[in-house]
């Protein structure tokens, strides 16, 4: 199909809908990963308070995103997914999150795209010092998803949140996970 019309958007939209649904059973549905992380309480307050969230640092200094819901629903990934796309290569922003990506060193720490927005303290560690490297595999847990036809839904485009420029959302988010490790620190005492 693409070689005959050469839609980019369209082979994008293939990518996130094949994606999706190849985890949906071998993560999403494992009984281990349902018990102990889409079955949890952590992992549903998270989703309530919009603590998930996927952020694009600007080099101009702001922040861009959307948050995270119902990780679990395949279609809400797909959406999700195709409306990260639309922002991350949005003509206005793609400039200034390529040059961002190419001039601010990457160490996984949140620190990387605070620096950028005036935060001078690190306050979260580099990934690779709280976090060993591990290789997933789907080796042995593979199907095939495919069984007839894609909703043609899948690959229309999504309208993007009214709010994509997250600075000052996410300052107040980071008060509000400040304010809830300290009030979890004062009851462990």
């Amino acid at each position: 199909f693409f070689w005959c019309d050469q839609n980019t958007e369209r082979l994008m939209y293939a990518l996130i809908i094949n994606e999706q649904n190849t985890i949906q059973t071998p993560i999403i549905q494992n009984p281990s990963f349902k018990k102990n992380v889409f079955d949890t309480i952590p992992f549903y307050l998270s989703d309530w308070f919009h603590f998930n969230t996927v952020i694009f640092p600007s080099s101009d200094g702001f922040l861009y995103g959307i948050s995270v819901k119902r990780f679990s629903k395949t279609e809400e990934r797909i959406r999700l997914g195709k409306q990260l796309s639309q922002l991350l290569f949005s003509p206005e922003l793609f400039s200034s999150f390529y040059h961002f990506l190419h001039t601010v060193p990457h160490t996984g720490s949140r620190f990387d795209m605070e620096k950028m927005i005036g935060i001078t303290k690190r306050t979260s560690p580099m990934l690779r010092t709280c976090y060993p490297e591990v290789i997933h595999s789907l080796d042995g847990e593979k199907t095939d998803w495919f069984h007839g036809k894609i909703k043609k839904a899948f690959f229309k485009r999504e309208e993007l949140p009214k709010q994509i420029e997250l600075t000052d959302w996410y300052l107040h988010k980071k008060r509000q996970l400040h304010a809830l490790f300290a009030v979890e620190h004062w009851l462990k005492k």
